[in-house]
């Protein structure tokens, strides 16, 4: 069994690019920066978290990151580290043969509920946590994302989606069958690219 060890940085290592970026306007004529003056909000400070899930195994780390508006990082990481106590020894296997129940089982913390998860910080310590599972989840099958994506079966593209806001559209069984019909010309796509 491969266990996971979720390491969350402090505040201060997650301001790994932190800079600021007054409005710039980028005159394509003449090739040069313009500041705008009319600009509202000209004291923009641009930056992210960012997160590494690390497991037993020190070959196997999934990274993700998330862009914020800069102040008050802090409190982003604090939701990480929140949302990461939940994968605290949990068997990777168990967490990526249903990427979208692990979603469902970050989004539905017992304590989170009442500060989130459909609000700002949680939703995007939520984004960070989940870019980072799904990266570890490619890199324990030696792909990049995009092609393990690609290579999913049609039941295990329907099991990676979070079903929460498409459910009212359409269900798990009519969407597999709508991947079923579309896996062959996805297929032929991607060999090609393949070339």
């Amino acid at each position: 069994m491969q266990s996971a060890e979720f390491v969350v940085p402090t505040p201060r290592q997650a301001f790994i690019l932190t800079y600021r970026c007054p409005s710039i306007h980028c005159n394509k004529r003449r090739g040069w920066l313009t500041p705008l003056c009319h600009v509202r909000n000209t004291d923009c400070d641009y930056s992210f978290v960012y997160v590494a899930l690390f497991t037993s195994d020190p070959a196997l780390t999934g990274y993700g990151m998330m862009f914020t508006i800069g102040h008050r990082n802090d409190i982003v990481c604090t939701a990480i580290g929140q949302l990461t106590s939940r994968f605290l020894a949990k068997d990777l296997e168990e967490l990526f043969v249903d990427m979208g129940e692990t979603w469902e089982y970050l989004n539905t913390g017992p304590q989170m509920r009442w500060i989130g998860p459909k609000k700002g910080v949680v939703h995007i310590g939520l984004g960070v946590v989940d870019n980072a599972s799904r990266d570890l989840f490619a890199r324990s099958r030696g792909k990049p994302l995009w092609k393990l994506v690609v290579d999913f079966t049609p039941e295990e593209f329907v099991r990676a989606a979070a079903w929460r806001h498409i459910s009212d559209a359409t269900t798990k069984e009519e969407a597999g069958k709508k991947e079923r019909e579309a896996k062959t010309p996805r297929v032929c796509h991607i060999g090609g690219m393949a070339r």
